[in-house]
């Protein structure tokens, strides 16, 4: 089974071996770079350098894992991330087999690969944490009910260990601790006893949590939207199986089969609910993310290809007719999912070139060229100026292209002695554009005008608020690249994350609906741990 498992993964997935540095990689690569991995487990500081929101340093140690074995090669990365993926497949069936039959096990398995979570995060190495976490948490599973029934103490607390290493690499993996006492498993008592060594591990997480970010719960810092929450049903089952008639019927299918599990008896009924609501519970803050982050679904996919592969057993042993539906409902689950999966693939397919490209051209261009960023590449946290910082070190020259997110900053710019680059749609190549300049720079002035703008931002312990005006409609994006790039933001919200001890100076700047822009003076933020800005115009 392992070796088919291998051949669908590298089957399914191989186009990930071509990709290059994408999403939070480059960010993450100097986080590796500049500390030891006892620095980012241990000191918030340190640590906080990647993340305030979120505490997942094993993602930094696989990062550093890797430069050790292979230094700056992506394609090594990749191929990690695939040998991780098909791990994750080989334990799925492992768990599977101790209720289920090699061939449902097997299919349980393969459909988890097949899936779109798997085909997305296939492609995001800054996604690796969801998938080795994963990988943790089904052995810390399986070890539990091992241990229940050989009775073999040792196995609760090995398994305690992995569930430990999953916390580390994510936090949506801590609920796991939840749905061990309802497994169908022995009797109630010996469940909670097995589950000591978990909840040990759960109750020493909150303090060094609370430690590392300054707080014991919490994430990215957003507003849930409850309309987001209360449509999550229908966000997830549309980005699982696709959002036409066969989307559809894949649902009822997979509801059916849910529906037949759950009629096993109340343990069952109870287990579902705490598997329900320990992979639920926190995706409530990333509601309205659901469906353009995929790896925020990995978990919930994967637990669904198991509750279909025990469901499925059901029906087939119900005799020849009952076979024959079970593999037809699986079957038909199977392609709407690697459909689903290639739609999601064939969609970013587009975004990924046109980052990847700028990327390459940012680590061979010299410090004569200037880069006009596109908004793809412009719009993703740090990943301009990380690579730019990984490749003044790997090269140990200071000689680096300048980066421009936006027109502002290209007219304060002396490029006469520069050659400006840009990604080009029709060849999806880099053109040399500075002989447009001159007209760029008149267009962009032809719509930038002096209009009302207000900003107010406040800053404390790690949680920036802000409100933007007086505008209901438009865009607002603030800039900076030096630091961020340039990034949407929206007319109110908040984030968790650690600001430069330094002063910050940035632009705010709002597109309107009828084609005119304006932008606020570079607005300097305070140096420290906190503080208030307010300005308008």
């Amino acid at each position: 089974m392992g070796i088919g498992l291998a051949a669908v993964t590298l089957g399914l997935h191989q186009s990930a071996l071509s990709r290059w540095w994408l999403w939070d990689d480059p960010p993450i690569l100097k986080h590796a770079i500049q500390f030891s991995p006892w620095q980012y487990f241990a000191i918030p500081a340190a640590w906080q350098e990647s993340s305030a929101s979120n505490l997942m340093p094993w993602l930094t140690l696989s990062f550093d894992f890797d430069l050790g074995l292979f230094g700056l090669d992506p394609r090594a990365f990749y191929w990690h991330q695939l040998l991780v993926l098909w791990i994750a497949a080989c334990a799925t069936y492992a768990l599977l087999r101790l209720w289920a039959d090699p061939l449902w096990s097997g299919l349980g398995a393969a459909l988890f690969v097949g899936g779109a979570p798997a085909a997305m995060v296939a492609q995001q190495l800054s996604a690796r944490h969801y998938l080795e976490g994963l990988v943790f948490a089904i052995l810390a599973l399986y070890l539990y009910v091992r241990g229940l029934r050989q009775d073999r103490p040792i196995l609760f607390w090995c398994g305690g260990v992995l569930y430990g290493l999953a916390i580390t690499a994510k936090e949506v993996f801590v609920p796991l601790v939840m749905v061990l006492p309802f497994q169908p498993e022995r009797d109630a008592r010996r469940r909670w006893r097995a589950a000591l060594p978990y909840l040990v591990v759960a109750l020493a997480y909150v303090p060094w949590r609370w430690y590392m970010l300054g707080t014991p719960i919490g994430g990215y810092g957003h507003q849930i939207v409850w309309r987001a929450v209360l449509e999550m049903p229908l966000a997830i089952g549309g980005s699982l199986l696709g959002r036409g008639t066969v989307g559809m019927a894949a649902g009822l299918l997979a509801l059916a089969a849910f529906v037949l599990a759950l009629r096993r008896g109340r343990r069952t009924l109870l287990l579902g609910g705490a598997i329900i609501a320990a992979i639920v519970t926190p995706l409530v803050p990333v509601a309205t993310s659901i469906q353009s982050e995929h790896r925020y679904l990995l978990l919930g996919w994967w637990a669904f290809c198991c509750v279909i592969a025990l469901a499925v057993q059901q029906v087939a042993g119900l005799g020849r007719v009952g076979l024959v539906a079970a593999l037809g409902v699986c079957s038909f689950l199977l392609g709407a999912a690697l459909y689903q999966g290639w739609v999601e693939k064939r969609g970013l397919a587009h975004w990924i070139e046109e980052v990847e490209t700028q990327g390459r051209f940012v680590w061979d261009a010299d410090a004569h060229q200037v880069l006009v960023c596109t908004p793809p590449f412009a719009g993703i946290l740090g990943y301009g100026r990380g690579l730019l910082w990984i490749r003044e070190r790997a090269r140990a020259s200071p000689q680096v292209p300048r980066l421009v997110v936006d027109e502002i900053e290209l007219a304060q710019m002396d490029t006469g002695r520069m050659r400006v680059w840009a990604y080009a749609e029709p060849c999806r190549c880099m053109r040399d554009i500075s002989g447009n300049v001159p007209r760029i720079l008149a267009e962009w002035e032809a719509r930038r005008v002096v209009k009302p703008l207000s900003v107010a931002i406040r800053y404390a312990r790690n949680v920036i608020a802000w409100q933007l005006g007086p505008y209901e409609y438009g865009t607002y994006s603030v800039i900076d690249s030096q630091s961020i790039g340039k990034v949407k933001l929206p007319t109110t919200g908040q984030e968790r994350l650690a600001l430069p001890a330094s002063s910050y100076d940035f632009y705010i700047r709002y597109d309107s609906p009828d084609g005119w822009i304006t932008y606020s003076p570079t607005l300097k933020f305070p140096a420290g741990s906190g503080g208030l800005l307010v300005w308008q115009r």
